[in-house]
């Protein structure tokens, strides 16, 4: 009987090693399961399951886009700066014409004035002298 009741328990110790073995074995496969489906690129499981059709599409489309839209941005934003300076530029011929047509104009008033001034004016030096002196209070 002891070798019977050995034998049988040696059963039973095997099969309780095979049950932990597999519940460890199905937890990890859980884990690696839960895992691959969060953090893999295709979405798909270990079991082999097909990716959707829009994470295949993005995951075909999405490589080929990238250069072109890094590309699109680089000429958008050179030609936003061309611009920028064209703007600049001609601002700065608008503002350098009015700044030749004040001083047109600031000539224009100081020659007037001054030919007014001469046409006002005695011919006398002496009045020049006594209108200076008016001016002070002591």
């Amino acid at each position: 009987m002891s070798l019977a009741h050995s034998s049988l328990s040696l059963r039973r110790h095997v099969a309780r090693s095979r049950i932990t073995q597999s519940k460890a074995s199905s937890s990890r496969t859980t884990l690696h399961s839960t895992w691959s489906k969060r953090f893999s690129s295709t979405g798909g499981d270990a079991q082999g399951k097909q990716p959707s059709a829009h994470a295949s599409f993005y995951s075909d489309m999405v490589p080929g886009m990238v250069p072109i839209a890094l590309l699109g941005s680089a000429i958008f934003l050179g030609l936003r700066l061309l611009q920028g300076k064209l703007s600049h530029e001609r601002y700065l011929d608008e503002a350098t014409a009015r700044v030749a047509e004040l001083e047109r104009e600031v000539e224009t008033l100081l020659a007037q004035r001054s030919v007014e001034a001469a046409a006002a004016s005695p011919s006398s030096p002496v009045s020049d002298e006594a209108s200076s002196k008016k001016h002070w209070f002591w």
